[in-house]
């Protein structure tokens, strides 16, 4: 079928209307769920004293969804603060964001994209900087990362692998 044949066969359709609330409701669960599972890695850390974890909340606004409050984390260690913030759902490709970057660095640092794939949700970690390879943000990655950049021992696991 040609494009020309495509776009008269859908001239005059209207695309099903997305419940925002609905998907907004979505996404804070994936948040609230993957932060869960960030202090579940950490527990022992916070258990020893090693880092402070804290969960504060912040302001989103979005084209389709307008102002809404999300939950923010922030992981403290050897006097650096490494935070994971909450961008949106509204993406192309993806069903919502969260950058990790360490306070004062946020232009350096991941995304953390969501794709929900048969009924979980899958986050895929991606550089800010070099934007090159993607792969599933999991414990084993968390604990994995590094970069020489960074002398604390934790911070340079937030960064490069």
């Amino acid at each position: 079928m040609s494009l020309k044949e495509k776009l008269q066969r859908f001239r005059g359709e209207e695309p099903a209307p997305v419940d925002w609330k609905t998907e907004k409701e979505k996404w804070l669960v994936s948040v609230r769920g993957l932060f869960a599972q960030i202090c579940d890695w950490l527990a022992d850390l916070a258990d020893e004293k090693l880092i402070k974890i804290t969960e504060g909340e912040i302001m989103v606004v979005e084209e389709e969804i307008g102002r809404y409050v999300v939950p923010k984390l922030e992981i403290e260690f050897a006097g650096r603060t490494a935070i994971l913030e909450p961008i949106g759902t509204n993406l192309a490709q993806y069903e919502g964001r969260v950058d990790f970057f360490l306070r004062g660095e946020n232009t350096k640092g991941y995304m953390l994209l969501l794709l929900r794939e048969y009924g979980s949700d899958n986050w895929v970690r991606i550089g800010k900087v070099t934007r090159g390879e993607s792969v599933l943000f999991d414990r084993e990655i968390m604990e994995s990362l590094e970069n020489a950049d960074h002398k604390a021992a934790f911070a340079s696991r937030l960064h490069e692998s």
